[in-house]
């Protein structure tokens, strides 16, 4: 397929740029199985947006198609991968193994490989120590005391746990392909640390996967890990998603899904110590996840007894919660960001995040509880006073405040500090002052202007009465006089 018109300049005007252009809608079209969004793969989306199809062709045409994604492989054009032979060459040693098959040993003897199955004295026999036979003897042996399972050190390697097979997001498959072209996208609304766009799914795993492949797992808590192995972490995330660095909130998105990712990879490791018979067992077998010198340090805290008496005091704080959430792997930002889509306030996300689906109820009595006494003030105003403003006045009330926190809306959401707040409502005050002032300032000025047209009156009225006393003071000697005539 021509792809030539993908560098073309004139965009408006080429006739080549416009058949080009509905060539790859026709494609995307067929591709998208009846929606009307797909990503867009302009140069300043880079298929990280999935917009209305109508919309990807005005980008296309006013900011230009990348020109790096040559292969269209998100809109329905077979990906085709091409082979360098200098670097991967295919090497078949088929017939090397069989060699080393037929003379029962692994050791590196001269070997005439036109004969690959040599016979007589061109190999000498097989010392016993490394004969299939001692293997499965050295199998058979226990490494320990009281250890029932075949792990000679021998064999050590082939009994660890092999890797799982992991499914597209755990293997960062979209990621990947996503990468080629640039720097992935990432939506954070101001307030919060997370990510609410369709890509944090991505951006979790592919920080999981940088901690997993770069941070010394030795270290306790992600407070004791030295800042420079910080900084080359965060150069990772910053090097594989757009991120503003010169925002506070950006920053702290970053640092605490490396915290969280760092305290799950301890979590999982852990897990695995604890399946272990016992802690001899667990040093002896080892894990594949970390390097063996690490998970000797790991087991040596986790087999103290202080670690044991924290993690029981953890255990029983955990079973006294009352109160759980249903998000399971979506974070709070999304939920929140899919719920303000539909204008619906924070009651009602509480009561999204804490009720089962599968039970048809709410995971606790303690939650339901807290969602009726949120109901039930609400239900206590006018209806026309039930604004999102409201709710989420009513939604902190009843959870109530806790420094550093947000309370009902997890970790990833800022929260108003004691201080800021304080602050606001002094900005509140003064501005309430201000216009009391002005409020004053302007019924003082109404006031001064009334008074004055009240001693215009007044004045006016006072020439009327003097105008009206003399006429009627004329009238009654107007009036004598007649009557002195004899003519009333």
């Amino acid at each position: 397929m021509d792809k030539s018109w993908m560098n073309l300049t004139d965009r408006l005007l080429s006739p080549a740029y416009a058949e080009g252009v509905n060539t790859f809608l026709t494609l995307a079209r067929n591709h998208s199985r009846g929606s009307d969004r797909i990503r867009c793969p302009c140069r300043s989306c880079c298929n990280n947006l999935f917009l209305p199809i109508f919309n990807v062709e005005t980008h296309l045409f006013i900011k230009g198609i990348n020109p790096n994604y040559t292969q269209w492989i998100f809109h329905g054009e077979e990906e085709t991968r091409s082979f360098n032979d200098d670097d991967d060459k295919y090497i078949d040693d088929m017939d090397h193994m069989l060699d080393d098959i037929q003379a029962g040993t692994f050791v590196d003897v001269p070997r005439d490989h036109s004969n690959p199955l040599p016979t007589g004295g061109s190999i000498p026999d097989a010392p016993p120590s490394s004969s299939t036979d001692q293997l499965l003897e050295d199998a058979r042996c226990p490494l320990f005391s009281g250890c029932t399972d075949a792990t000679s050190p021998t064999v050590l390697g082939a009994n660890q746990e092999q890797p799982k097979r992991r499914r597209g997001p755990a293997k960062c498959t979209e990621f990947k392909k996503l990468r080629k072209h640039g720097k992935v996208f990432l939506k954070i609304n101001d307030g919060e640390t997370a990510p609410c766009c369709e890509n944090a799914s991505m951006f979790t795993t592919r920080v999981k996967q940088i901690v997993r492949q770069h941070c010394d797992m030795s270290y306790t808590r992600w407070t004791d890990v030295p800042q420079a192995q910080k900084d080359k972490l965060i150069d990772c995330v910053r090097g594989d998603f757009v991120l503003d660095w010169d925002l506070e909130n950006h920053r702290l998105t970053v640092l605490k899904q490396l915290r969280k990712r760092f305290n799950a990879f301890h979590h999982e490791l852990h897990k695995k110590y604890l399946s272990y018979g016992s802690h001899e067992e667990a040093l002896a077998s080892g894990s594949s996840m970390v390097d063996p010198a690490i998970w000797v340090k790991l087991c040596g805290r986790w087999g103290s007894d202080d670690f044991k008496k924290i993690s029981r005091q953890n255990r029983e704080n955990r079973k006294r919660l009352t109160i759980n959430h249903t998000a399971g792997r979506k974070s709070f930002v999304r939920i929140l960001e899919e719920k303000r889509a539909t204008n619906a306030n924070l009651v009602e996300f509480y009561k999204e995040t804490r009720w089962s689906k599968k039970n048809g109820k709410f995971v606790t009595s303690a939650t339901e509880d807290t969602y009726k006494e949120m109901v039930g003030k609400l239900d206590d105003l006018e209806p026309e006073q039930r604004t999102d403003e409201v709710a989420a006045s009513v939604f902190r009330e009843v959870l109530g405040h806790r420094p550093g926190y947000a309370r009902g809306l997890g970790e990833m959401v800022i929260p108003e500090s004691t201080r800021q707040r304080d602050r606001e409502q002094e900005k509140e005050y003064l501005a309430l002052i201000e216009k009391h002032r002005k409020d004053a300032d302007n019924y003082k000025t109404q006031v001064d202007e009334m008074r004055d047209e009240m001693r215009v009156l007044r004045e006016r009225q006072n020439e009327t009465d003097k105008m009206l006393k003399a006429f009627f003071d004329n009238f009654s000697s107007f009036t004598e006089s007649l009557q002195a005539r004899g003519e009333t």
